[in-house]
């Protein structure tokens, strides 16, 4: 029923340099005692986009001088019932795309979305657990409407992006 509330569009194929896969581990808190992930413990997923992308773009880092930056405007999360095992590894394939809305025929807002799935050992319960295969254990959705955040209010909202290198 909740996903219906905040449907998140399918993961594209993102452009060359709009995405990466990052490893990290997860804390014991962050699955349930039968290894499920938790819905809360999946935004921190998105940090990788961070610091393996955008902290590399040059088309971003222009934006930023100029005073635009993304603020996250929605966020949907997906746990599933994949078992994973918290003592191995995760792993994060994540990248954004950008996007704009139109509203009686001109854009009227500028988003850049970004997509997470999250993928860790599966594993099955009982009294000696073993190690499987990479499997999907949650994704996010998180999309960010760009705006000139320290502005006037009559300047903040964005319709075209004045950066080479992004639409």
């Amino acid at each position: 029923m909740l996903d219906l509330m905040f449907p998140a569009p399918p993961m594209p194929v993102f452009p060359p340099g709009q995405s990466a896969t990052t490893t990290g581990y997860l804390r014991y808190e962050d699955v349930t005692q039968d290894g499920r992930l938790i819905p809360i413990a999946t935004p921190a997923s998105l940090a990788g986009l961070w610091r393996e992308v955008l902290r590399n773009d040059v088309a971003h880092h222009k934006l930023l001088k100029q005073g635009v930056i993304p603020i996250m405007t929605r966020l949907t999360l997906v746990s599933l019932e994949q078992p994973i095992r918290v003592d191995h590894p995760v792993s994060s394939t994540l990248g954004f795309v950008l996007a704009h809305d139109v509203h009686e025929a001109e854009v009227s807002r500028l988003f850049m979305n970004v997509w997470s799935e999250i993928r860790g050992t599966s594993w099955r319960l009982g009294r000696n657990p073993t190690a499987g295969e990479q499997a999907l254990a949650g994704t996010v959705f998180a999309e960010h409407t760009f705006t000139r955040l320290l502005a006037p209010p009559d300047q903040r909202k964005l319709t075209k992006l004045s950066v080479a290198g992004y639409p």
